[in-house]
């Protein structure tokens, strides 16, 4: 590794708007055995307040690829915030941090030769193949998918993310632009001007896609809907080839041939500014900050375009420049990207022009620091929210620029996605935006604002039942390219939802016959998995097959947690015989569980029995010599079941015991038993169980609950 650091002098600008230029001679260390050689650094920042140049400090630092002879070819930023670079000879991907860090991935195929590359709508990266004649996806988790392009030997070169979308690629060798959703579905469009030579792409602020035409020496613009209009550069053989949408809504493209920066407008007046001969610019990106990084191939060389638009070696009078060595000559600068450590909100930052030196084989980094360029604030729901209900963002959006700004906004989940996740209707909820599967997350593109406009946006989310926390962050991405130019995060505590469990009813299935009743007791138990049960569930069931002749109620309509209901069902002399199911349905707030029994109506209805009470629970007020406290204990006679039923009461437990303990039989419809609460018996709850059983040895139970208050 190589690395130089300068300390820069302020100074006032000569002209009024114009920023200083700060130009340090600096000594590079060895790199590999490689030659020493002279560079000049630039890093400069303009204040708000009074447009002075402050001090700064800045760092060119050089790291060689891991494999060797890679071939590295085109740049771009990640989901991530690293860079993903294409090895063109290595047949792979690589990242690299801005710390230096490399990882590398084998692509699955030999000799795909991978060479454009950029960030999709999906957050995944996308790239072309010129040796497969493919397109290349790869997501978060390393998967690697190809899709092949319908004309052969295509040689695609640029891709770039469009507006609506999709990705956008050239096709050198048979003079076509390609579009392929995130689907994978490919269009081709064919270029006017044969044998053009398209080489990169990019998107414009206007919604279309603009592409350079080397042979052709043109350029070219095409809309959404695959309608191409071309324009002719005014330097005959310019070879234009790098291209880049900037932040003064211009379209800027390098000429090679001819050592200029060409400036189109949208409606395709080009503008040229002269080079020093022999700087060969290649490829050119946007940076955050406002200014225009292009790669001069030959001397090996940054060139930088300051936000007021003046360039490093332009003519006539009255223009200045600001270039500085990536490394050693010979280094053969190609591929370039502009990533971010961003200052929450956006604030100051660490800007990192990332180049690759393709002859020697290696990533140069040159860092800076300046000040965001657009504000971006998010509020949310108040914290902690209540799991399982929904959560709304308020994100705004500032322009501090002075130029128009067009953007996507992407907000995901920044964590494993457990927490949020998207409501049902898109559209409805979250009008405008576009879901991102695999990701928990929403985007909304083709967004544009003036200079000191500002926009809100509103979002929803829905929380899990069981809540978490988890972190929430928004990203503004221009529409120039795939870095991320401002962000804002949250972080999300959710409080359990109070959950609750429905045991199987007792019984879970009865035979009865025509017009008569099956009695079910329905029980609620607190869900271990979860902080606090529910105060109250309500309940409801359906019939299915649906039919009006069988009706159902609860009683009561709703309990707590612990707590148990009579499910009734009622049938009616014209009720079909059949098996009939009945769906149980308890509702706690975002929380529903459910449950079923079985009633068949049969003309041979087994003879059969079940217990049932008037009420669930009974509240009982103590008193200085305790309470008497009577309960009914309903048989439930059906099948034409008339035989006699021995009712068994609980036996006394925490000062609760019955008037008569004895087992009580009868051929009647009920039995009354009384129970005494003893004076001194704490508040609480205290369930008492009951059993029946007929002569035949069949057992059925029920239980009541006393609330002594």
């Amino acid at each position: 590794m190589k690395s130089t650091t300068s300390v820069l002098e302020c100074r006032r600008p000569h002209l009024p708007g114009l920023i200083a230029v700060l130009l340090a001679s600096l000594t590079l260390a060895p790199f590999a055995g490689r030659p020493r050689a002279q560079a000049f650094v630039a890093v400069f920042k303009t204040a708000e307040d009074d447009n002075t140049v402050r001090p700064s400090d800045s760092t060119v630092t050089e790291y060689p690829i891991p494999t060797a002879n890679s071939g590295s070819s085109n740049i771009t930023v990640g989901p991530d915030g690293n860079f993903w670079f294409t090895e063109t000879n290595a047949n792979k991907l690589g990242l690299i941090t801005a710390g230096g860090f490399f990882k590398e991935f084998p692509l699955p195929n030999p000799n795909s030769q991978p060479f454009g590359i950029v960030l999709g709508p999906d957050l995944s990266i996308w790239f072309t193949e010129q040796g497969a004649n493919k397109i290349g996806r790869m997501i978060a988790d390393g998967t690697i998918t190809e899709f092949a392009i319908p004309t052969a030997n295509s040689q695609p070169f640029g891709i770039a993310r469009g507006g609506d979308a999709a990705l956008w690629f050239v096709e050198n060798n048979t003079n076509k632009i390609g579009r392929i959703a995130t689907s994978g579905a490919i269009t081709e469009y064919a270029i006017p001007t044969p044998g053009s030579g398209p080489l990169f792409i990019t998107p414009g602020p206007d919604g279309n896609l603009w592409f350079t035409e080397r042979t052709a020496g043109k350029i070219g613009r095409i809309s959404p809907a695959g309608v191409i209009t071309e324009f002719a550069i005014p330097t005959s053989g310019s070879g234009p080839e790098g291209i880049t949408s900037a932040f003064d809504g211009n379209i800027w493209f390098t000429e090679k041939h001819v050592d200029k920066i060409g400036i189109a407008t949208t409606s395709g007046n080009i503008t040229e500014l002269q080079l020093f001969a022999g700087s060969d610019p290649a490829r050119i990106t946007a940076a955050t900050d406002g200014s225009i990084y292009v790669t001069e191939q030959a001397p090996n060389k940054f060139l930088q375009i300051t936000p007021s638009g003046l360039l490093s070696s332009i003519t006539p009078a009255g223009f200045s420049f600001r270039d500085f060595l990536a490394g050693p000559p010979g280094g053969a600068l190609a591929g370039i990207g502009f990533g971010e450590d961003k200052a929450e909100g956006g604030g100051l930052s660490t800007g990192y022009t990332v180049a690759l030196e393709t002859q020697l084989n290696a990533v140069s980094v040159a860092r800076s620091e300046f000040t965001g360029e657009v504000e971006l604030t998010k509020t949310g729901s108040p914290d902690p929210v209540d799991g399982g209900h929904p959560i709304t963002y308020t994100i705004i959006v500032k322009n501090k620029t002075t130029q128009p700004l067009s953007y996507t906004l992407v907000d995901v989940e920044d964590d494993t996605p457990e927490l949020l996740h998207l409501p049902p209707n898109i559209a409805v909820t979250n009008p405008g935006w576009r879901s991102l599967p695999p990701f928990q997350g929403l985007d909304i593109s083709g967004e544009h604002l003036d200079a000191g406009e500002v926009r809100q946006y509103t979002i929803h989310f829905d929380t899990e039942p069981g809540g978490g926390t988890a972190r929430n962050r928004v990203d503004l991405i221009p529409s120039t390219g795939g870095r991320i130019m401002a962000t804002a995060t949250s972080k999300i505590n959710a409080t359990p939802d109070p959950d609750f469990l429905l045991p199987e009813p007792d019984p879970v299935s009865q035979i009865i016959g025509a017009a008569q009743k099956a009695g079910f007791t329905i029980k609620t138990q607190p869900s271990p998995n979860h902080q606090a049960p529910p105060t109250s569930v309500n309940f409801s069931a359906s019939v299915s097959p649906p039919t009006n002749s069988i009706t159902t109620n609860f009683s009561p309509g709703s309990v707590g947690v612990p707590g148990s209901t009579m499910l009734n069902v009622n049938t009616t002399p014209d009720t079909p015989f059949g098996s009939y199911t009945i769906m149980i349905k308890g509702t706690a707030g975002s929380v529903t569980r459910t449950s079923g029994v079985t009633v068949v109506l049969s003309p041979d209805a087994t003879p059969d029995f079940s217990i049932s009470f008037d009420h669930p629970t009974i509240t009982a007020t103590q008193g200085p010599d305790g309470i008497k406290v009577p309960i009914d204990v309903h048989i439930n006679r059906t099948g034409g079941f008339t035989g006699n039923v021995t009712v068994t009461p609980p036996r006394k437990a925490a000062g609760i015991k019955p008037k008569n303990h004895e087992p009580m039989p009868t051929t009647d419809a009920s039995v009354k038993i009384v129970f005494k609460v003893a004076a001194g018996v704490p508040p609480g709850q205290y369930p008492l169980n009951f059993t029946a059983t007929d002569d035949f040895g069949r057992t059925r139970s029920g239980s009541v609950t006393i609330i002594v208050q």
